[in-house]
């Protein structure tokens, strides 16, 4: 199928019985804006380095933890981070209030995850092994891409007085970002070339565009609808595409979405249904 965007629009649910063709008219038009990806953020990062300065000092001014390592990260560059990643997977902080004594009963995603997906990949732990216990926390761009962490470890076990100022300086981070103006959305329009309950696809020709989206990382948007509506949603980047006619196809997996947005999305679906037995 060859997508043409100046004649017409083609929006396919493959969890629908049929397809439905979109004519030309800007009230039916669906597409994508408003983009915020993680490559989006560790671009606009890596040009703002006085920014990022000025945010650890600050937070670093305001610490009053007494632990022996503080660490305060930003993905200003493209790295295979493990905690980001764990971030980005399981979207919770990590609290080892004491390596040596962990109750199972209270940690037991720590005692599967940890070892194998932090610990073993963290350098700094495996030559201090006087260090025995951590907590991380992510620094998260409007509550759902992290962009960063802040990380304790220390000699001594940790409590959940020490998460909690952990967690005050991850919202001062957060409020500087806004103050600094760090971040910018993409305000490009992207034509949706198939949509359904779980996932939607975008198109594009232009390969500058193409750096925005990398597989398995975050993005989020919003989908503007016929009628003037808009849906918000966060998804996984899971397929990149480069088709034969230089078409470009970026699938996302839906993640999340907000109460209002998904009954304009989930309305919006059912109306396609509905009308899938008129197109031949």
């Amino acid at each position: 199928m060859v997508f043409n965007p100046l004649k017409f629009q083609i929006v396919s649910s493959p969890r629908l019985d049929g397809r439905t063709d979109i004519k030309s008219d800007t009230r039916k038009v669906v597409y994508v804006s408003g983009i915020v990806s993680e490559s989006l953020l560790q671009e606009q990062m890596a040009g703002e380095q006085k920014k990022l300065n000025r945010i650890r000092e600050n937070i670093q001014g305001k610490n009053v933890l007494e632990v022996e390592y503080l660490n305060i990260y930003f993905a200003d560059r493209e790295s295979a981070d493990a905690r980001l990643r764990y971030f980005r997977t399981y979207g919770k902080p990590i609290f080892i209030p004491n390596f040596r004594k962990v109750n199972i009963a209270d940690n037991e995603t720590m005692i599967n995850i940890y070892p194998r997906e932090i610990y073993g990949n963290a350098p700094l732990l495996s030559r201090h092994k006087e260090l025995c216990s951590e907590i991380s926390m992510p620094i998260m761009y409007n509550g759902k891409i992290p962009y960063g962490y802040i990380q304790a470890n220390s000699t001594t076990p940790l409590s959940l007085g020490a998460m909690q100022s952990i967690k005050t300086m991850c919202n001062l981070a957060r409020s500087m970002e806004q103050e600094l103006k760090l971040f910018s959305q993409n305000e490009t329009q992207f034509p949706v070339k198939d949509i359904s309950p779980n996932g939607i696809g975008i198109v594009f020709n232009k390969r500058r565009y193409l750096s925005f989206f990398k597989k398995d990382t975050l993005a989020c948007f919003d989908v503007f609808l016929p009628g003037y509506k808009k849906a918000s949603l966060c998804g996984d980047v899971r397929h990149v595409d480069i088709c034969s006619n230089n078409i470009i196809k970026i699938g996302f997996h839906i993640r999340d979405m907000d109460a209002m947005s998904a009954e304009v999305y989930r309305k919006y679906l059912a109306g396609l249904n509905e009308n899938s037995g008129m197109v031949g």
